[in-house]
């Protein structure tokens, strides 16, 4: 049997001992620093809910007396409000309403008309029931005034409107004249 020759390590190519090239050394990146997250203190907040809307206050004020209702008598009725009656609220109440029914319909003369009566009728009704005569005229009670100039605990009902135009008060002033003349001819009062 042949002996098989031993193979000899082959040494690589080209290649001479001592002539390593030195690699550079590692290459920083150059990075900023992360920013720091706010704290809470600093962060901004977000700004509170805008303020209930005159009908859905007045939602939330009719949940609430009908559940006062369940509680304090167990016989099924509620505190319902009658379909056709209107309830009377006081001075500042038909002007807050006012403002926030022409805030609402806006440019729409007949439900401006009609959110002016509807008041008219509100004031009129209360200073009946606060010792005015059921015929006297709404001129009698200030009615006109009461809406178009305040009364020193509310402003005029137009500056309850925001960004009111002079065209927008011009008419609301027209329409406040037109629903008093009207309110009087329907129930016969005579403003003198």
């Amino acid at each position: 049997m042949a002996k098989a020759k031993p193979k000899a390590k082959k040494s690589p190519k080209h290649k001479k001992v001592g002539s390593k090239k030195k690699k550079p050394a590692k290459q920083q990146r150059k990075t900023t620093p992360a920013k720091p997250t706010p704290s809470k203190a600093t962060q901004k907040r977000k700004p509170p809910p805008p303020p209930a809307a005159p009908e859905q206050a007045m939602d939330a004020l009719d949940s609430i007396r009908n559940a006062l209702g369940d509680i304090l008598d167990d016989s099924g009725d509620t505190f319902a409000p009658e379909p056709m009656q209107q309830v009377v609220g006081g001075r500042d109440a038909i002007h807050v309403e006012l403002g926030a029914k022409l805030t609402a319909t806006r440019g729409d003369l007949q439900q401006e008309r009609d959110a002016i009566a509807t008041a008219i009728e509100s004031f009129m009704r209360l200073a009946i029931a606060n010792g005015l005569a059921p015929d006297a005229s709404a001129y009698t009670a200030h009615c006109p005034e009461f809406f178009w100039e305040g009364d020193g605990a509310n402003p005029p009902v137009y500056a309850r409107v925001p960004d009111a135009t002079h065209d927008e008060i011009g008419r609301w002033f027209q329409l406040i004249v037109e629903g008093v003349r009207a309110y009087d001819t329907r129930i016969g009062a005579n403003p003198n």
